[in-house]
């Protein structure tokens, strides 16, 4: 819809333009071939001779055209005449000739005036850095950016993700690169970009001395644009993040990333996720990480590995003493890769974030990332959500979590964890005083260990973020959340997610009065489950008095993030119905809960 609406959008200004007399843009785009002169003059000389041989062509064109058709023959005089002003206009060298940054950015500045001045306020108010993203940009007011970009000496820091840009505003960005003194960090992700601009982007790059972070991702950038920002790679000393996930990159970018990356020094971060990369790169960049110093974070989740990749990467990273956060989220990893990963943690001195969510790992996998917990404290995020980890990995996980002072973020979501495990991980809560995020959603845990974990929450102090969506809570066990909440003083609780628990009006009264006595809940979701409306309004009354409280979820967002999208085995089981409608509410107690936080920066999804 938006792709259309975006079309009509450009038709429509194009109209516009052609009414216009001599249009701004359109003066703009014939001046703008003179605007690389001094940078290629080569191209210049051969824009000449082209110039020279169609002005040869020019009269016999005119003359054979005056006998025909009148109509057609001014057209392609018309035609012609145009192709020869604008190549004549390149191939001019003189100064005089040459329309300036400053004339275009001027120039841009008057368009934005009459087209987008709501952009040019923001513009005008900025001073290091500016975010316009989702703005609705389309490719002119991109190109418009771009030329006031080109002269700008104050801005240091600009994001223009998620608009339509396409490739011309691609091209005119790629000339910022080339001149502006003072820019480092840019972020173009989601703005329609193909090889056609990403050529040039990346050239651009290779003298620019000022840029540490760019970020390309969401566009279609394929491995023509891979292979030239490989050769920058080996060039360029100033670059410091590069970000290029969910572009269309294959294994010849991979692999030539990684051989560039033999030799950089500089690059620091690199996010080469959601691409189509193949075992091909996983092999070539476990080889790099060996002598590579530089790179402290790399991105490679959604990729094609498997296996023998996955422990090439495991034998590099016993080497490798940079690394400390690697995504190998979804990359086709068995548990005998995954065990491989853990042996090597074991003397990795410095990973801290490890995210291996939705591949296949399995008990081996949980046992030695166990042992890492319990004899290293380096590690302090690790997601294996989605994984089959099942009771014996899970409480070999728990007993670590008794020992471990490290870990702050921890993801099992949808891992096959029972009771048990439930149980072990709650004990280890009464003891662990650094995990501030635990993921727990998704898993067969039940009542038994719905109270233990209530029970924990009574004297925990770390935890900030809880998610236990569909974990088969019960009622008692919610119940005895909710006044371990309401008794906790010290909670410290700022996320909590139940959605999806079957819980009954009573539990929502209980709830109510954990969130009348909250200091810290920000974020709370109950979807899902059989709240009616003596809980709806109990909820509302505590709404009254809660101004901590930001988003607040009873139906159809499904909040939490982790596990969306991620096959839970046992959903299967239970009715429909419950699973997925949200609370009853009547439109009476909607409307008192919508009361209740109206007038305050409130998210209410109801």
């Amino acid at each position: 819809h938006t792709h259309t609406h975006h079309t009509a959008h450009h038709h429509h200004h194009h109209t516009a333009a052609m009414a216009d007399p001599p249009s701004l843009l359109r003066q703009i785009d014939q001046l703008r071939q003179q605007l690389d002169e001094q940078a290629r003059l080569t191209e210049a000389a051969q824009m000449e001779v082209a110039a020279a041989g169609e002005q040869q062509q020019q009269p016999v064109a005119a003359s054979a055209g005056a006998g025909q058709q009148d109509d057609e023959a001014k057209r392609q005089k018309k035609k012609a005449k145009k192709k020869k002003a604008k190549k004549a206009k390149k191939a001019k060298a003189e100064p005089s000739n040459v329309i300036t940054y400053e004339e275009l950015a001027a120039q841009a500045m008057l368009y934005l005036e009459s087209e987008r001045p709501d952009l040019l306020e923001e513009w005008r108010a900025a001073n290091e850095f500016i975010f316009l993203d989702e703005k609705d940009m389309d490719e002119e007011t991109g190109m418009a950016i771009a030329r006031m970009l080109a002269t700008d000496t104050m801005l240091q820091s600009v994001a223009l993700d998620g608009n339509h840009f396409g490739d011309e505003a691609g091209k005119e960005m790629a000339d910022v690169l080339e001149v502006n003194t003072t820019l480092s960090w840019l972020s173009l992700a989601n703005d329609d970009l193909s090889d056609e601009s990403g050529v040039d982007l990346a050239n651009a790059l290779k003298a620019n001395e000022l840029v540490t972070h760019i970020c390309l991702e969401g566009n279609m950038l394929g491995d023509k644009t891979g292979k030239v920002l490989a050769e920058v790679l080996k060039v360029n000393t100033a670059l410091e993040e590069l970000e290029l996930c969910d572009n269309e990159f294959g294994d010849e970018t991979g692999i030539a990333f990684a051989e560039a990356l033999k030799t950089n020094r500089t690059l620091e971060k690199l996010e080469l996720g959601y691409n189509n990369l193949g075992h091909g790169t996983g092999k070539a960049l476990a080889d790099t990480l060996k002598t590579n110093s530089s790179l402290i974070e790399l991105g490679l989740g959604n990729s094609d590995f498997g296996s023998e990749a996955g422990k090439a990467l495991a034998e590099a990273l016993k080497v490798n003493k940079s690394l400390t956060k690697l995504d190998l989220g979804t990359t086709r990893l068995d548990d005998s890769a995954g065990k491989a990963l853990g042996e090597a943690l074991k003397v990795h001195p410095a990973l801290q974030q490890l995210l291996m969510s939705a591949n296949e790992l399995g008990a081996e996998t949980a046992k030695a990332l166990a042992e890492v917990l319990k004899t290293r404290n380096t590690l302090t995020v690790l997601s294996l959500e989605g994984n089959q980890i099942g009771e014996e990995g899970g409480k070999a996980l728990a007993e670590a979590l008794k020992i471990n002072s490290s870990l702050t973020i921890f993801h099992l979501n949808a891992n096959q964890l029972g009771q048990e495990t439930g149980i072990a991980i709650a004990e280890a809560l009464q003891v662990n005083k650094s995990l501030a995020e635990l993921g727990l959603a998704g898993n067969n845990l039940g009542a038994q260990a719905g109270m233990a974990l209530a029970k924990a929450m009574e004297t925990n102090v770390t935890l900030t973020g809880l998610f236990l969506t569909e974990i088969r809570l019960g009622n008692e066990a919610g119940i005895a959340l909710a006044m371990a909440l309401k008794t906790n003083a010290n909670a410290a609780l700022t996320e909590l997610y139940l959605d999806g628990n079957q819980l009954s009006d009573e539990v929502g009264i209980a709830l109510a009065g954990a969130l009348r006595a909250s200091k810290t809940l920000k974020i709370f979701s109950l979807d899902r489950n059989r709240l009616g409306n003596e809980a709806g309004k109990a909820l509302a009354e505590a709404l009254k008095t809660n101004y901590v409280l930001r988003i607040l979820d009873f139906g159809g967002k499904q909040l939490n993030p982790t596990i969306f999208g991620l096959q839970i085995p046992w959903r299967a089981e239970r009715s429909e119905d419950n699973l997925t409608s949200p609370c009853k509410f009547s439109e009476g107690v909607k409307e008192s809960l919508r009361q209740a936080v109206s007038g305050r920066t409130f998210t209410l999804y109801v």
